[in-house]
């Protein structure tokens, strides 16, 4: 018991969704990636201090929302309190200045755009403005990693229940709840450490072996090295008549109109990349148990839908297979997309996110009207707001509403511009309608007539884009950002192949101006602006660029070639930690942490370790950009002041390393003040 006589918080092991959450808020500073606002209209007389009571009720119901979060080992651990203070803010805005929906939607896209500290509860806020008699908007923030879409439903249905009790003078008390979201965290544990997750990782394994690491759409700028997650978007809707016969389609081939719609989202993204192979994630509600359906919490998971696009197989056939495909991938859900991940160990970069960069989504509201969360108050349907961050490339969202289906395109402002994206919303309208009316046809003559002019790779054309270790890549737009730097004159990124099979990039640069550039500082430049995979393996000097590409040194013939040179004693302890952390022997400099099964929790513990051995500062993301034991030690070499410096902070680390856990401690006592 606490002083105020409150129960002391309880610490649980929180969900795998919930620690890829928490890690990526560390990752970008609490930007406000993932928190979920929305915006409902009340009509009619509202009791505010009884509906913050309701709120309270709610609360007291639900363990996930009197839950935060704290560091514990490198990672998160839930702590669930007994009772929390829920912000409850109400205002009165009938006289604000510049009139009352100019000062709603500014407090709209206030609470859209503040972030939460992860580890204060409640992770939850509410306002409520007056703006009129007998008029409200409520306003409900919520954190993603303790709420989701389906909570929503849940949170207004028992909202209701206990502001009705309430406002009658009862007590808002009710049976308790089949389960908590603890529950659900436990039994997920217990199916990724047993016999269990086989299954489902088997099909996954299956599913997507062999997929492309990166959705290559044509960007109107250079991704770089991280998201920088802001976001813009656009919309287009198809009428009655085009949603009509998309119903119509549907039965044909009966299907769902969601597999309709994604089949047809996927024959647009695989002409505009190039590729035939197109994988799109689908969110699923990850409510696989009876018992967790009235529960608040994330519950929600990610599926990936891969798509095989053949240019002669009929779009009927498509659907047909986009439908059992999404059918399989509900069966195996069960198993979080973090756990796939760990089961495919695809590369990984900060650059983009893992297995899938877009986002493909239907709701349905086609049968009842909004539900009604306040007795004797009219509410409007929620609207979901944004908060201008995003943390896909694209997150598409078709609204069936019944009489139309309204697609809204999310994008990443730092990547797209808004007409390329209109351009790629009505190229899907248009092979949507295309489809309806001829639904045979196969993909490829559907995907050209639906055409409206799609750009090429970074704006250029299909001849210039050649293929590196899986990605479609354009050397001339690299060595445009290369140009840039003022102490080059000239630049190319050529394509070399010096040893049979392995094809990589090397930039070759003229210095100009007063200061030449090193081979390294060029490196770092570009590695600043580009994405990993974009970033030649080597920069070349050179006093002139021959005539003749093919005369262009190989890297190692030519003086001032970047190398990567770290400490020889500093890359041994970073050996010798990824051996602990990964539970392997026998981990060689090149090794890539990712491909040895290393996933962003494991990352943080690495991290978290070397900046506590070395005393620098050394963010979790140093192993994405580093996954290397050669580049990670470079980077610590140059952290620690140079080779000589590095190798002396080293060698006491090694010493202890090679010691039993017993010399070790017995060491540091006696080096310890007094000893």
């Amino acid at each position: 018991m606490t002083d105020s006589g409150q129960q002391a918080p309880h610490r649980t092991e929180p969900s795998a969704a919930q620690r890829s959450l928490w890690f990526l808020d560390r990752m970008t500073s609490g930007q406000p990636l993932h928190v979920l606002a929305w915006r409902i209209g009340l009509t009619g007389a509202l009791d505010t201090a009884v509906l913050r009571r309701a709120f309270e009720a709610v609360a007291a119901r639900h363990d996930s929302l009197r839950t935060g979060f704290a560091e514990h080992g490198h990672g998160p651990v839930r702590v669930v309190h007994d009772r929390v203070e829920l912000p409850f803010a109400v205002e009165d805005l009938r006289g604000a200045a510049g009139g009352v929906e100019a000062a709603v939607r500014r407090r709209c896209a206030q609470e859209a755009s503040a972030g939460f500290d992860l580890s204060a509860a409640p992770l939850l806020r509410v306002a409520v403005l007056r703006t009129g008699e007998e008029q409200h908007e409520l306003l409900l923030a919520v954190h993603h990693i303790v709420f989701d879409g389906a909570s929503l439903d849940v949170l207004l249905a028992e909202l209701g229940a206990a502001y009705g009790e309430l406002l009658a003078g009862g007590d808002p008390g009710r049976a308790p709840l089949p389960a908590q979201y603890g529950d659900f965290c436990a039994a997920q544990r217990e199916l990724l450490a047993g016999p269990g997750r086989e299954r489902p990782a088997a099909h996954w394994r299956a599913a997507l072996d062999g997929a492309p690491p990166l959705l290559d759409l044509p960007t109107d700028r250079l991704r770089g090295p991280e998201p920088l997650y802001r976001s813009a978007s656009c919309a287009v809707r198809l009428d009655a008549d085009a949603a009509g016969r998309l119903r119509v389609l549907r039965r044909t081939t009966r299907s769902t109109t969601f597999t309709v719609l994604l089949a047809a989202f996927q024959v647009v993204l695989a002409r505009r990349s190039g590729q035939a192979d197109v994988s799109v994630g689908v969110p699923v509600s990850g409510r696989t148990r009876s018992a967790f359906e009235p529960v608040i919490g994330f519950f929600a998971n990610s599926v990936v839908m891969r798509g095989l696009i053949g240019a002669d197989e009929p779009f009927t056939q498509l659907v047909r297979r986009t439908r059992e495909t999404f059918f399989d991938a509900l069966d195996h859900q069960e198993l979080p997309f973090e756990a796939v991940v760990e089961e495919l160990r695809p590369e990984r970069t900060l650059s983009h996110t893992p297995l899938f960069q877009v986002v493909f989504a239907l709701q349905d509201r086609s049968g009842a009207g909004p539900q009604q969360p306040v007795p004797g108050v009219t509410a409007t349907e929620p609207e979901l707001l944004d908060s201008g961050h995003l943390p896909f490339e694209m997150v598409v969202t078709a609204v069936d509403t019944g009489s139309a289906i309204d697609v809204r395109f999310e994008y990443a402002a730092s990547l797209y511009d808004e007409a390329t994206v209109l351009g790629l919303a009505r190229e899907f309208r248009q092979v949507l309608a295309a489809a309806a009316e001829a639904p045979d046809t196969p993909v490829g003559r559907l995907a050209r007539s639906g055409a409206d002019g799609a750009p090429g790779t970074a704006g250029a054309s299909a001849e210039e884009a050649e293929e590196v270790g899986g990605y479609r890549v354009v050397p001339s737009r690299i060595a445009a950002v290369l140009g840039e730097h003022p102490g080059v004159r000239e630049a190319v990124v050529v394509v070399r192949e010096d040893r049979p099979g392995e094809r990589v990039l090397t930039a070759y640069a003229v210095p100009g101006g007063a200061a030449a550039p090193t081979g390294g500082e060029l490196h770092a430049h570009l590695a600043a602006r580009l994405a990993d995979h974009l970033v030649p393996s080597a920069v070349v000097l050179l006093d002139a660029l021959p005539a003749d590409r093919a005369a262009l040194p190989a890297p190692g013939a030519a003086p001032g070639a970047l190398g990567a040179a770290g400490s020889p004693a500093v890359e041994r302890v970073v050996l010798a930690l990824w051996g602990q952390v990964l539970g392997m022997d026998d981990i060689v400099p090149d090794d890539d942490f990712f491909g040895l099964g290393g996933h962003s929790l494991s990352a943080a513990t690495v991290a978290g370790t070397l900046q506590e051995l070395f005393e620098v500062e050394l963010s979790a993301s140093a192993v994405f950009h580093d996954p290397t034991p050669r580049l990670l030690a470079a980077r610590l070499t140059d952290l620690l002041g140079g080779p000589q410096p590095a190798a002396a902070a080293a060698g006491p680390l090694l010493t202890l390393m090679a010691m039993s856990d017993e010399e070790a401690e017995r060491a540091l006592h006696d080096a310890a003040p007094g000893h």
